[in-house]
């Protein structure tokens, strides 16, 4: 929530971006992943288009090779039967990594707009205080490591918002796919040259960022030096000044098809109808506007105009945990506010395809397709559908996060099975036993080794270390 200036070299489009890609060894025994790193699972799958009730996902390195119905396609060998429902990763565009690792925040009233409660003396001591002593004292990347794995916990494989510091911030690759700093994508190069830009204050940016916002074009190819997709916070509050952001939005000129706004609170029907025309996308984080305003973005008004919508959860002091809470969050406010105005089957893809579209990357993840990034997500099966065994699943609920073809977290049998002779890291989630394989990138900041290091720092200022989830 606090600020992230960006800066670039010149007011012209061009700038030098790429990718790092970070993968681990492959165990090699049969019924697990092999040498190659391949592997299939086999439950109930949401594609694209549709839901296969039994089907087999085959993982062929860090992409999907092909998806199939399990009595259509060939049996493979070492199907893993994961008795559950196989979907994308989520794909998380609004969220605060650093911030994550403070505890809940209860604000003392509610606001107007965000720049009251980032001057009130309670905010600064429970959470911009303590957020600055500890970057300060050089646990950045204790704090971003934290943050990444409270993130895919809950389902997430891809986010932004990370530590932005290019001094100190080499640690964001290889674990999530930090889609605004590092995003570990086949053949890239290294972190900070990312064509995704996350602005939290997008009206007090210097020029050269606000001419690289106005370059944005999705459609612009690798090596262009030309912004693929910009995420910026406008319209947080419900007052009139905040409802003036929109007017700025249009003089500045940032209205245009590859940004996405977050928030929001202070559209209406023919803000949305400006946006949708513009190809505007919106990501919405209900939780943390209701518990700062009273209120959320009128999602009826954003879906009658034809906006493409994002869902996120923004950060854990005030809004969720992660995806998979915001999503619950999100689906209750669904049925006891918004009429129903959104399917199950539209609600699942604010997590998927269009958060991945938004980031212009449509065609590499945010879908469980062939050809696509193995970034995985299985949850346990209930007795729903599939879509709501998505949209009403909690932490505990994950049996399985894949990114990029590697098994990274999940419950602890199932990941001893899939990487036996790996060491994992074990831990416990609602009550229910995983286990993490977070070597990847930077192999000193495991779980345990950061929660003490973060715990003891926090204590020493009077705070506490935020929990991985918060459980029912």
């Amino acid at each position: 929530m606090m600020p992230t200036f960006l800066r670039f070299a010149s007011l012209s489009c061009a700038l030098t971006l790429g990718a790092t890609l970070v993968l681990s060894a492959r165990a090699d025994e049969g019924g697990r992943q092999d040498a190659a790193g391949r592997f299939t699972l086999r439950g109930t799958v949401i594609t694209p288009s549709e839901v296969l009730q039994s089907a087999l996902v085959e993982v062929r390195g860090d992409r999907i090779g092909a998806v199939a119905a399990a009595d259509a396609a060939g049996a493979a060998n070492d199907v893993i039967d994961v008795d559950g429902v196989i979907v994308p990763g989520l794909v998380d565009l609004h969220n605060h990594l650093t911030w994550n690792v403070l505890p809940r925040w209860t604000p003392p009233r509610l606001f107007a707009n965000r720049y009251e409660w980032q001057e009130q003396t309670d905010y600064a001591l429970k959470l911009s205080g303590p957020h600055y002593a500890l970057t300060a004292a050089g646990f950045g990347c204790d704090m971003n490591r934290y943050g990444e794995i409270k993130a895919i916990v809950h389902g997430a494989s891809a986010g932004v918002g990370g530590l932005s510091n290019p001094n100190e911030n080499a640690c964001v690759a290889g674990l999530l796919r930090n889609l605004d700093l590092a995003s570990d994508f086949t053949g890239g190069g290294p972190v900070n040259r990312e064509r995704l830009r996350n602005v939290i204050f997008p009206f007090e940016s210097d020029a050269a960022t606000e001419e690289a916002i106005r370059c944005v074009d999705p459609a612009s190819a690798d090596g262009s030096g030309t912004l693929r997709a910009v995420v910026m916070h406008v319209a947080e509050g419900v007052d009139a000044p905040t409802r003036r952001e929109f007017r700025m939005l249009r003089a500045h000129g940032f209205l245009r098809h590859g940004v996405s706004i977050s928030h929001a609170l202070g559209f209406g029907s023919a803000q949305f109808a400006e946006l949708a025309a513009a190809r505007v996308g919106l990501v919405w984080s209900p939780r943390s506007n209701i518990e700062l305003y009273g209120r959320t973005t009128d999602m009826v008004a954003a879906k009658q105009a034809g906006v493409t919508i994002a869902i996120a959860p923004d950060w854990s002091p005030t809004g969720s945990a992660g995806m998979l809470d915001e999503l619950a969050v999100a689906w209750k406010l669904n049925v006891g506010q918004f009429n129903n105005v959104f399917t199950d089957a539209e609600m699942f893809k604010m997590a998927t395809t269009n958060p991945a579209a938004l980031a212009g990357l449509g065609d590499t993840i945010g879908s469980v397709a062939p050809g696509f990034m193995a970034d995985l997500l299985v949850l346990r099966r209930k007795e729903r559908s599939a879509y709501q065994a998505v949209l009403r699943s909690t932490a505990g609920d994950v049996r399985l996060m894949v990114v990029g073809g590697r098994p990274l977290y999940g419950d602890e049998a199932l990941m001893t099975r899939m990487l036996p002779g790996v060491t994992l890291e074990r831990t416990t989630v609602c009550g229910e036993p995983k286990a993490l394989n977070v070597s990847g990138g930077a192999p000193a900041l495991t779980l345990a080794a950061v929660s003490q290091k973060l715990q003891t720092a926090l204590r020493g200022i009077g705070s506490a270390l935020s929990p991985l989830a918060e459980c029912p």
